[in-house]
């Protein structure tokens, strides 16, 4: 499972598909006057094919000469994020991310 919890929510993402269990989004949204949260939950039964999606862009791209749809610059910026989350979480604050 992978959870992000936050002030006014949370998500929660179980089972990573095959014998791991089925996929599930959870989306709580909880409410200022406290009280249980509103949950939203969302089932993913179809078999997962993103990562033969995802290498058949990267083969298109090179049989194409051209840059594949995810590249050097996503993967950058999705650090930079991460590390935002952390020194956020370290400080309490709000942390900008430059492009």
């Amino acid at each position: 499972a992978f959870e992000v919890f936050g002030r006014d929510g949370y998500l929660i993402v179980e089972g990573l598909g095959r014998s791991y269990g089925a996929e599930r989004l959870t989306w709580g949204r909880r409410h200022p006057e406290s009280g249980p949260p509103d949950e939203e939950h969302l089932d993913f039964s179809d078999p997962d094919i993103c990562w033969k999606v995802e290498w058949e862009e990267f083969l298109a791209a090179i049989r194409e000469g051209r840059e594949a749809s995810g590249n050097e610059r996503d993967a950058w910026q999705a650090m930079k994020m991460a590390y935002a989350v952390y020194e956020s979480s370290k400080n309490g604050g709000v942390v900008r991310i430059s492009r």
